[in-house]
């Protein structure tokens, strides 16, 4: 495959090919999320919420109110952490569901070494574990991509190791919080 034929396939997988002046329905927007796989939710917010920009950059009439309602209404689309908060295609939950197992065991220790494991290993949809291969390997390239804008004469690579550790610790954190939150909120629950 040619580096040009390449780059027109990922163009098209994202949504970046087909006419911005299309009808900006919910069922097209829905389409488009399904084809990208998911659309990532940010709270940055010096113009625009960053997925707002980018499903503004694929529709010229796209309209905030058409993500809400798929989220919130249809239902069409589930918030869930793929590295970062994304809205993905509720179709896909059956995929997912195994992925939000929690441990089942007592104790802060064992617990947390659920956690711990959850990172590198992932539940596949027939319940069996694997290594997270993907979140792994992505974790990393995203480290190493988002430091390509340094000048050259900085150390690219320890920034790229540091960026890839901040993102395991950030996936940590989130396991954790998700492993422990009920015993967290019962804590904190009013009866």
């Amino acid at each position: 495959m040619t580096a040009g034929a390449a780059r027109l396939l990922l163009m098209g997988a994202q949504g970046l090919l087909a006419e911005p002046a299309r009808a900006a329905t919910p069922k097209a927007l829905l389409d488009l999320v399904t084809r990208m796989g998911f659309v990532q939710l940010d709270s940055i917010n010096y113009v625009e919420r960053a997925h707002h920009l980018t499903l503004f950059s694929r529709f010229d009439g796209y309209r905030r109110e058409h993500l809400t309602r798929l989220l919130e209404r249809d239902r069409s689309l589930f918030e869930h952490w793929t590295h970062d908060a994304s809205a993905v295609p509720a179709e896909w939950f059956a995929h997912w569901k195994p992925r939000f197992e929690r441990s089942g065991e007592t104790g802060f220790g064992p617990r947390f070494m659920h956690v711990l494991s959850r990172t590198v290993i992932t539940r596949m949809d027939d319940g069996s574990r694997s290594l997270a291969v993907g979140r792994l390997v992505g974790t990393f390239a995203a480290g190493f991509i988002s430091t390509t804008w340094h000048p050259d004469d900085e150390n690219r690579i320890r920034r790229g190791f540091r960026r890839t550790g901040v993102n395991i610790a950030t996936d940590i954190g989130y396991r954790t919080l998700r492993e422990f939150w009920p015993d967290i909120r019962r804590m904190f629950r009013r009866d």
